[in-house]
């Protein structure tokens, strides 16, 4: 409901994809999304970057979940909106990856971390067109 054109994007690629080679499986069954990336800890975090190799136009689903404090850490940076998001475990963001810069910032060493991401890779789109 957020992001109707980019599901409808997203959908088709993936239909494009099965109807042209059908041995391929959606990694998540009913996903919008063709790709996903599970990031397993304990401690999962990330430096200051862009996923050029996604879609430009299109968006990221970012779901986080383990077991820290959401005070001190596990927060979202988004360097061109100059924001820092809070980000609770169990949450989830949604986002360009591809252009806007972001990073996570890490949790306590006794803590974990971990997210689960989905997107459309560059390539399939390159491919299918």
């Amino acid at each position: 409901t957020w992001f109707p054109d980019h599901r409808a994007d997203f959908q088709d690629a993936i239909m494009s994809c099965q109807a042209l080679h059908p041995e391929l499986q959606s990694p998540v069954p009913g996903s919008s999304f063709a790709a996903s990336t599970v990031n397993v800890g304990p401690r999962v975090d990330c430096l200051s970057h862009r996923d050029s190799s996604n879609v430009a136009s299109g968006i990221c689903l970012d779901y986080i979940d383990g077991d820290y404090d959401a005070s001190t850490g596990g927060h979202l940076v988004f360097h061109e909106a100059m924001r820092v998001v809070r980000v609770r475990r169990g949450g989830l963001v949604i986002f360009p990856s591809a252009v806007v810069t972001h990073e996570t910032i890490p949790v306590k060493p006794h803590e974990t971390r971990f997210s689960i991401t989905g997107y459309l890779a560059g390539a399939v789109q390159r491919y299918l067109d």
